[in-house]
Order: structure tokens, then sequence, then C-alpha cells
């Protein structure tokens, strides 16, 4: 799957799914499972693309031959806005999301007495997201600030897993009223970490 942003960006993704049933003991008990395996690339718009075009001149050009980049850029110092073409084309700012990993195993319908039934799911995920922008030092956005580049970079993990364990329905007649009793859990871990570097002129 490939999907390109309105803004100069894209997104391409990589899906498969592996599925997997089987039925056993006279039908009394059922397991499945399905693996799947994730991954995409992004290429984000990079920072500041959207509100330097709402500031810059529509009457501006947008290169400039003179121009180390080739692209023009609005004197005027710091509150001077960027060309957003010229962040486009120097700045960079992308993602990578790892293989996505996931298991399901769900034995069901498994009477061991009469109401009380084993409806186990188990499910385990595992993720990895990766994201790093650059400005080098050629960008006007750099230069104004007196910076000669700029890099930022983050990384998360996340593993949440849930269950469901054992269900009961008490038979008619066995207690007064109506007993339905489910047990479950769920738990959930992240990580993350960010670094960021900024050089001077």
């Amino acid at each position: 799957m490939n999907q390109d942003g309105i803004v100069i960006a894209r997104r391409q993704a990589d899906d498969i799914c592996l599925n997997y049933g089987q039925r056993l003991f006279k039908d009394r008990f059922e397991l499945t499972g399905s693996l799947k395996f994730a991954h995409a690339d992004y290429k984000f718009t990079p920072g500041g693309v959207v509100g330097n075009a709402a500031q810059m001149g529509p009457t501006q050009p947008v290169f400039d031959t003179a121009s180390s980049t080739g692209y023009y850029e609005w004197p005027g110092g710091i509150q001077s806005p960027d060309n957003p073409i010229a962040i486009l084309a120097l700045g960079t700012d992308r993602g990578d999301q790892r293989p996505e990993h996931r298991e399901r195993a769900r034995p069901v319908q498994c009477p061991i007495l009469e109401g009380l039934r084993l409806n186990v799911n188990l499910g385990y995920d595992q993720s990895r997201a990766d994201r790093e922008s650059f400005s080098p030092s050629v960008m006007h956005s750099e230069q104004k600030s007196g910076y000669s580049a700029s890099s930022h970079a983050a990384t998360t993990s996340r593993r949440p897993g849930t269950g469901d364990l054992p269900h009961y329905t008490a038979p008619t007649g066995v207690v007064p009223g109506n007993v339905d009793v489910t047990a479950g859990y769920s738990y959930q871990k992240s990580t993350g970490s960010t670094r960021s570097s900024t050089s001077g002129a």
C-alpha cells in the first residue's frame, strides 16, 4: 500500500497475515491462531511547511539561481518566513515502524462440567517505531537562528497483551436467579526514548 499526503509526504506499508484453525476431541476443543507481520516506511512533511506557506508572500519567487541552495529566502532576520518548498527539498523527516507481531491462541467450547466453558483468548502484540528528522546548515531556519544543523530522533515500543479466562454460566435450577461469571486480564508495557542535537554556527 502506498499513500501520498496532501502536502508532500508518503506512507508505504506491507502486511502479511497467516491464520490457522483446527477442531479436536470431537469438536469439543477448537484451536485457532494468527500471525501478522507489518512494516511501514513514512516520509513525513518536515515541520514548519504549512505555517511558512501561510506567511510567505505569494508574490515572492520560489527559486533563486544566485542562492547556494537554489531557493529564494525572504530577507528580514529571524522573523522572516522560510521558503516552504526549500524546507521540503532540504529537510528530512522519516519514520520506520518495525514488523509488528501478533499471536492469538484461542481454545473454545471445552466443557469440563455443565455450564463451565474455557474460552481462552491470548493475545500478544509487539511494535516498535523510529522517527528521525534533520535540518542541514544550508536551511534558512538554521542560518537565521545561528545554528549550523539540528537533528531529532525518537523511538517508542509497545507490548500489550490480553486474555480471557474461564467463563461460567450456572445451569437453570442450580442456583436461584442467574449466575454468569467471566474472568480476564490485560497488560501493556510501553517504552520510549528521544534524543536531539543542535550545533552552533
